[in-house]
């Protein structure tokens, strides 16, 4: 990008209106932090990530054609369920 906007300075007689005017176009939009959309699965490993909980995955294929099941664990609530389980004589 540098060197295309060198080139249309020089090209213009360094007039940098008119190099705003061809550059801008080029950079919009510009990507930042706060634009960038991030992919969901990032997103899901990072929330998770955040908050403690840890994922099971597991892929299987059929005829050409493979499904990921993705489960979120959480550790408070496994504990809460081993807890609750009644056992009997």
């Amino acid at each position: 990008m540098e060197s295309i906007a060198g080139a249309v300075l020089v090209d213009t007689g360094f007039n940098l209106e008119r190099v705003w005017a061809v550059m801008k176009p080029l950079l919009s939009p510009l990507v930042t932090p706060q634009t960038l959309i991030m992919h969901p699965v990032v997103e899901l490993f990072e929330l998770c990530h955040l908050k403690g909980f840890w994922l099971d995955t597991k892929l299987t294929t059929d005829c050409n054609m493979t499904t990921a099941t993705v489960e979120v664990k959480c550790p408070m609530i496994i504990e809460v369920i081993k807890s609750n389980i009644m056992t009997y004589p």
